[in-house]
């Protein structure tokens, strides 16, 4: 089973994990609801592997 994480990197650098998804697909609908949000729009977001994670 693929274990993926998004990660948000906010406009000062900061980072945060949105949570552990277990599809790209899942992640990437995730990913594309986050971007639509005003309060959003400075923060970027990468989908990493499990394993990239540790």
């Amino acid at each position: 089973m693929e274990k993926l994480y998004i990660h948000e990197i906010r406009p000062d650098g900061e980072i945060s994990t949105v949570g552990l998804f277990y599809s790209r697909e899942e992640a990437e609908k995730i990913v594309a609801q986050l971007q639509s949000l005003p309060e959003k729009s400075g923060c970027r977001y990468e989908i990493v592997e499990e394993e990239t994670v540790r």
